[in-house]
């Protein structure tokens, strides 16, 4: 699997550590582009689609369809805008009922999406081939084509 396929094709399958790799250069570039400001933070919503990429063969891996990670960036969308639209509120020191489920929706919302991210990067994925393709093969590093890492 090239760079290219890794990044920027939603088809496959990866493995865990393989997409633990990943994930984590991809967070590492958000991080490094956040140093620059708004433009940097634009920039970073650039990397939504790699990681909806990478996500999706992780999906594929464990039997599953891609469009599954609509889920989890749904959950985490919800809970980032409900977020905004509760900040002017709580620097006008309102309360009450709209500020609590506000926020009651921004933490469900956040540890659904939180979890099932973890549940779907942690888990084993399929030994034998599935509709999405056979087995993945090692990406950063040398060894078994199965999901023994």
């Amino acid at each position: 699997m090239t760079w290219k396929n890794i990044f920027f094709s939603a088809k496959g399958r990866i493995r865990r550590s393989d997409f633990w790799v990943a994930w984590l250069l991809i967070w590492v570039l958000s991080a490094v582009l956040s140093l620059f400001g708004v433009i940097g933070d634009l920039a970073a919503i650039l990397l939504a689609y790699p990681q909806a990429c990478l996500f999706s063969k992780r999906l594929h891996d464990l039997g599953r369809s891609g469009w599954f990670a609509a889920l989890v960036f749904g959950l985490a969308l919800v809970g980032g805008v409900t977020a905004g639209f509760l900040e002017p509120l709580r620097q006008a020191g309102a309360g009450g009922p709209v500020l609590l489920a506000g926020s009651a929706t921004v933490v469900v919302c956040m540890i659904a999406a939180v979890v099932l991210f973890f549940r779907t990067g942690l888990a084993r994925g399929q030994g034998e081939a599935n509709a999405y393709g056979p087995p993945p093969a090692a990406v950063f590093r040398n060894g078994p084509a199965g999901e023994a890492a």
